[in-house]
């Protein structure tokens, strides 16, 4: 957790970053659950997620 990313600028939030490998299904769910998530949120901060292709790694 970090409190501010970009330390030349005033006013950061804090955010945590989690990542994962999964398959389509998984991701496709899960998509649908932080849409869902995200429509009922009371505040203007919400979750979100991105999918990366990993096309080279050792």
């Amino acid at each position: 957790m970090a409190s501010n990313w970009f330390s030349a600028e005033k006013g950061g939030n804090e955010s945590s970053l989690f990542f994962s490998f999964t398959d389509d299904e998984h991701i496709d769910l899960l998509f649908d659950l932080i849409k869902e998530i995200n429509s009922n949120l009371e505040t203007n901060n919400p979750i979100k997620a991105v999918v990366v292709p990993i096309e080279r790694f050792i």
